[in-house]
């Protein structure tokens, strides 16, 4: 039964009395200790919870006595990325010069899974330092991780061990982190669900970070509807991240209330064509993306095909400054123990790193602060820009959402650095903190009264006198409700390809039908919400709020095994008696 459980499942099974929290911890300790270090070597957990099953025992005993679950999330097995504190486990963050560290203080959303009954199962591995958005290789695990489907090929990064290991049923749920599409690319490439919250939602105290004014904590599942279960334990305000202040007061009870279906209709949706153009592009890739489109138009869409930003060629990817990301890592830094460095220079100087990261590092390390940076105030007045442009566009042509790959080309090789394009397009969400306001819409004001849902921060709210005003925005009563939506194929067992493609969108309507549909045809998707302002004469154009607002309805296709060589992962004599 263990075999792509949901946490309904595993709840209806405790409450039956068919298993008990004991037995699952147990067959997903015997599933990773079966496939990750032997047989298909997948490599996709730094380390397993020695505490594991006395938190499962303390589980049992407590419903036994009182005939209740202790939380939402209770006897729920969840993977967390290796660089979140879990309090008595090391955190590496991928980087050999961490290893042997321990904090003694749970990172809050770690907190928070345990209060709502979770079992921290394993830490997973992870792209050294996050930096590695297409594949996972550190200096803490030798060699790159596998892809569960097709070993060949990478997991995606840089939270690709949770991506891995939810695909290869190593846990029900995860944690990942998300600053340039480090959730997306490997809920892209693994066939899950993977959300990049809105800004500010869910705390990012104690984990280790890589450019503050992107980074996100997110959570991964391969059903819409456990990703939801686990935000609503994670989100919310937490006085050790300054950023999640302005969702005070302004998120639902529940962000299960917007799993709805029935909203392609009357929507208008853009195909933005501008991010993956010939020959920049796979035409298996583009195919899919139609068909999808076509799916869409069935179901009561109206596609605009192209749409255009006619800004888009001058506004392209603009990666971290490296100022930042040193800054970054070495705020994590200065928290560890006695004997661990305290400077991106120490590891350098030690070279405590895997070859591949090398350049980056050595660059990274001799950046200046982030307030000597140029380049810090001249990025964040070109993402204000960008803002502004796609918002224009999309208000323009009266565009409900913009229809898209997440990538324009299959998942890399492992060892691929320097043949195949990525054709990533996750940079657009990142690079827009989507947005910080929207076009004004009776329809959409009154829908988002109706859903009040709640709030994130301002995307800068602890730089200058403009950072002030946008902190204030929270007070405006009239919102518009913008959201995000990427949906992806699942990896083919030909050695062949991973089809990718997206939709963005800043229309209430939700598209929940469209994507429950793409999902029962073997799409898996990820989905992130945007609350902003209404666009008031008296609201500045600068002043907005970030909202995750909800998901949509999904479910993965079933899958008998991960693919492995030219086979498939076959469960073992133990597995098959323990129901795995």
């Amino acid at each position: 039964m263990m075999h792509e459980a949901t946490i309904a499942d595993l709840h209806a099974a405790y409450r039956a009395g068919r298993t008990t929290a004991r037995a699952v911890t147990q067959t997903y300790l015997d599933r990773i200790a079966a496939y990750d270090r032997r047989g298909p070597a997948l490599g996709a957990v730094i380390l397993t919870n020695p505490d594991a099953l006395a938190t499962a025992d303390a589980l049992d005993a407590q419903f036994h006595a009182s005939g209740h679950l202790s939380g939402p999330l209770h006897g729920i097995p969840v993977l967390v990325k290796d660089n979140f504190d879990v309090a008595g486990l090391q955190t590496t963050g991928g980087s050999a010069a961490l290893v042997g560290w321990t904090p003694a203080t749970d990172a809050t959303v770690v907190a928070k899974l345990r209060a709502a009954g979770t079992i921290i199962l394993a830490k997973t591995t992870m792209s050294e330092w996050a930096r590695g958005g297409f594949d996972n290789i550190n200096s803490v695990l030798p060699g790159f991780a596998r892809n569960p489907y097709n070993t060949a090929y990478a997991t995606g990064g840089s939270s690709g061990g949770t991506g891995a290991g939810l695909a290869a049923n190593f846990g029900v749920v995860g944690l990942g982190s998300d600053t340039w599409g480090s959730i997306r690319n490997p809920a892209s490439n693994n066939a899950l669900v993977g959300l990049r919250p809105s800004w500010g939602l869910v705390s990012r105290a104690g984990m280790i970070g890589l450019y503050e004014a992107r980074d996100t904590a997110g959570p991964m599942a391969r059903t819409v509807t456990d990703l939801v279960a686990l935000l609503d334990v994670i989100a919310g305000v937490d006085p050790g991240d300054p950023a999640t202040a302005a969702a005070a007061g302004r998120m639902p009870p529940t962000y299960a209330a917007f799993l709805k279906v029935q909203a392609a209709r009357g929507a208008r949706l853009g195909v933005l064509r501008q991010a993956f153009t010939p020959p920049a592009c796979d035409p298996q890739v583009v195919a899919l993306l139609e068909r999808a489109a076509e799916d869409l138009r069935r179901l009561g869409a109206e596609i605009v095909d192209p749409f255009l930003v006619p800004e888009f060629a001058a506004l392209p990817p603009q990666p971290h400054p490296v100022s930042e990301v040193r800054a970054a890592i070495e705020r994590y830094l200065a928290r560890t123990g006695p004997g661990f460095p305290k400077s991106l220079a120490d590891i350098v100087a030690a070279e405590q790193f895997h070859p591949l990261h090398e350049v980056g590092l050595r660059a990274t390390a001799v950046a200046p602060p982030p307030h000597e940076d140029p380049r810090v105030p001249a990025l964040e007045a070109l993402e204000t820009r960008m803002r502004a442009s796609y918002l224009d566009a999309m208000a323009r042509e009266r565009i409900d959402a913009l229809l898209l790959p997440v990538a324009a080309f299959p998942p890399k090789l492992n060892g691929d650095r320097n043949v195949t394009p990525s054709g990533s397009t996750t940079w657009i969400a990142s690079g827009l903190h989507w947005p910080a306001h929207g076009p004004s819409s009776p329809t959409w004001r009154a829908a988002c009264r109706s859903v009040q849902a709640g709030a994130a921060a301002s995307p800068h709210p602890r730089r200058g006198p403009a950072a002030k005003k946008a902190s204030t925005s929270a007070g405006h009563d009239e919102l518009a409700l913008y959201f995000l939506v990427f949906v992806t194929a699942v990896f083919t067992m030909s050695n062949r390809i991973v089809h990718r493609l997206g939709l963005v969108t800043p229309s209430p309507v939700g598209l929940h039908e469209a994507v429950e549909r793409l999902h029962r045809q073997g799409y898996a998707g990820t989905v992130q919400y945007i609350l902003a302002p209404a666009q008031h004469a008296s609201a500045p154009r600068d002043r907005g709020i970030e909202l995750l607002a909800g998901h949509a309805v999904g479910r993965r296709r079933p899958h008998e095994e991960c693919a492995i060589r030219r086979g498939r992962l076959k469960h073992s004599a133990q597995q098959r008696r323990t129901g795995a």
